[in-house]
């Protein structure tokens, strides 16, 4: 069971945010990367790796407009980010919710994020590894639940996302297709105006 405190980590209600915060290396120095991703609250984390924490300077220099933002999300679990804290992982689900969820964060308000972030789709580029299902998979990561809401965020996002498995127990397949996709989107990358 997810305590209380870290259940809200992953959620956008009220004006509770991550308070703990992960130092990961980065071109730039280090930059804060927020518990969220060790939640399953991946596309709800990205607003702080992005948003806030490029905004109040912590992950200066991270984001330039000449450059492709490559998203790269690796897991065994599908999104869980939330507009409330009806947030529980006690680890009788195969899943941090249920179909028709209303507490569920829309992908399109990730998606729309990423947009504008760096002013259109054409600018950023996602891989997505994870359960391709149907159904749940295991291999030498172990077990890896069916990631809907990945899968529907990479259809969403277009010509510029990709979606791998998991499940092979081997991710060198998987990080080509990633480095494919991201080529492909530079060298359509929109001219800087």
């Amino acid at each position: 069971m997810v305590r209380s405190e870290e259940a809200v980590a992953c959620s956008g209600s009220g004006s509770r945010r991550p308070t703990q915060m992960y130092r990961a290396p980065s071109p730039a120095g280090q930059m804060l990367v927020p518990r969220g991703l060790a939640l399953r609250c991946h596309y709800w984390a990205s607003n702080g790796l992005y948003g806030r924490r490029v905004q109040d300077g912590t992950n200066v220099g991270f984001l330039r407009d000449d450059a492709l933002l490559a998203v790269v999300v690796i897991t065994d679990q599908d999104d869980c980010s939330r507009e409330d804290d009806g947030f529980v992982i006690d680890g009788t689900r195969p899943s941090c919710y249920t179909p028709g969820d209303s507490g569920l964060t829309p992908l399109s308000h990730y998606l729309g994020f990423l947009d504008g972030l760096k002013d259109g789709r054409g600018r950023w580029a996602s891989a997505v590894i994870a359960g391709p299902g149907p159904g749940s998979c295991t291999s030498s990561f172990g077990d890896a639940a069916e990631a809907e809401r990945k899968i529907d965020f990479v259809a969403q996002a277009g010509n510029n996302s990709r979606l791998s498995s998991i499940c092979g127990g081997d991710l060198t397949s998987a990080l080509s297709e990633a480095l494919d996709t991201f080529e492909a989107a530079c060298n359509i990358f929109p001219p800087i105006d």
